[in-house]
């Protein structure tokens, strides 16, 4: 189950949330 947590999948969803909180900071900006 470990590799699982390893998968891009599980990383996936981590950096839509750092992308939705960039862009309430302003970083769309960029």
């Amino acid at each position: 189950m470990p590799s699982a947590v390893s998968t891009p999948s599980t990383l996936a969803p981590s950096v839509l949330v750092v992308r939705r909180r960039r862009s309430r900071l302003g970083g769309r900006r960029r």
